[in-house]
């Protein structure tokens, strides 16, 4: 975790204003993975795992000088995944 946070903070450093990052979808819910039954939601690593990332941004974003402007973000695949499955891709949901 700490080196993922320590390259995302040197890519910043490289002048890029804005670094996206993507949570992990979860892990048990990858094709190879998953079953006719569907897929296992309950992945909590994957779920720490996202949330530790997300915590070390949000400390990442409190360092900044200009607060108001959040130069690291987050692209929640894990929720995206999850939503998905538990909708069973219905329109609408």
């Amino acid at each position: 975790m700490k080196q993922i946070l320590l390259d995302v903070k040197r890519i910043k450093d490289l002048g890029v204003r804005k670094v996206l990052v993507a949570l992990s979808p979860p892990q048990k819910c990858l094709p190879k993975l998953v079953t006719p039954k569907g897929c296992d939601t309950n992945d909590t690593s994957t779920y720490l795992h996202n949330s530790l990332l997300r915590k070390g941004l949000i400390k990442l974003n409190d360092k900044e000088i200009n607060n108001n402007d959040k130069s690291f973000m987050t692209l929640d695949l894990y929720n995206a995944f999850v939503t998905i499955f538990k909708n069973k891709g219905v329109s609408g949901t």
